[in-house]
């Protein structure tokens, strides 16, 4: 760990790795001060790749802290850039063509990242599928902690299949244990099914473990073999 106080990039940036790698296969080889240890390097760091590996270490031994992190970030950054996503957010709500539209949407996420979580959730609701199945395939890859509850709410009413898998994808990728109830509940739909049960290995949660093993009971072969693997590798 003391290597991540190195003055070169190139150091850190391998150290982060490593000890991402060996918290998410072996977080019991840690002490329960490395976390917090950790937690303080991630307040201190500024590259972006350094602190996306420092991140999943700590998530991988301390949820609760990662989870700090990651809304104390989004509201600091989304205060730094609310006057710019705000003027992006009316020109996007300007354009009357679902792929155009759906593109800024994406750039935004990714110019933004945390920042630009609130201005991205609310195209969860757009009239077009397209939009928001882009908005939470963006979500997925850049949201903020905020986006969990818009997301299940997203999810809870949507028609379109490819924005619903969006949303299931985005919700596991987010560990979202309160996402249970209604991403299993998509688990009897052919489209989502797949998509549903990695979702809910990623939540890893006892709640999710009972989801899967109710599923599996009544999957074919092939499915229940899937869930088996899962329970066996994620929980």
């Amino acid at each position: 760990l003391g290597s991540l106080g190195s003055g070169g990039v190139w150091e850190r940036a391998n150290s982060a790795r490593e000890i991402m790698g060996l918290a998410r296969r072996y977080p019991q080889a840690f002490q329960d001060r490395d976390a917090a240890r950790l937690a303080d390097r991630l307040q201190k760091e500024r590259e972006p790749a350094i602190l996306a590996s420092l991140e999943r270490a700590v998530h991988a031994l301390d949820a609760g802290l990662a989870l700090a992190f990651a809304e104390a970030e989004e509201e600091r950054e989304r205060e730094r850039f609310a006057e710019a996503i705000e003027a992006e957010r009316k020109a996007i709500d300007g354009s009357k063509v679902p792929e155009l539209k759906a593109a800024d949407v994406v750039r935004l996420a990714q110019r933004y990242g945390r920042a630009a979580t609130a201005a991205v959730t609310e195209y969860l609701r757009d009239d077009a599928a397209l939009v928001r199945e882009r908005a939470a395939q963006a979500l997925a890859e850049t949201g903020g902690p905020s986006c969990r509850a818009p997301l299940r709410d997203a999810l809870g009413r949507e028609k379109d299949p490819d924005a619903a898998t969006a949303m299931v994808y985005a919700l596991g990728l987010k560990s979202d244990p309160e996402a249970v109830d209604v991403v299993a509940a998509r688990l009897a739909e052919p489209a989502l099914e797949r998509p549903a049960i990695h979702a809910l290995a990623r939540i890893g949660t006892e709640p999710a473990r009972v989801a899967l093993e109710r599923h599996r009971a009544r999957a074919d072969a092939s499915t229940a073999e899937l869930i088996a693997r899962l329970l066996e590798e994620e929980f």
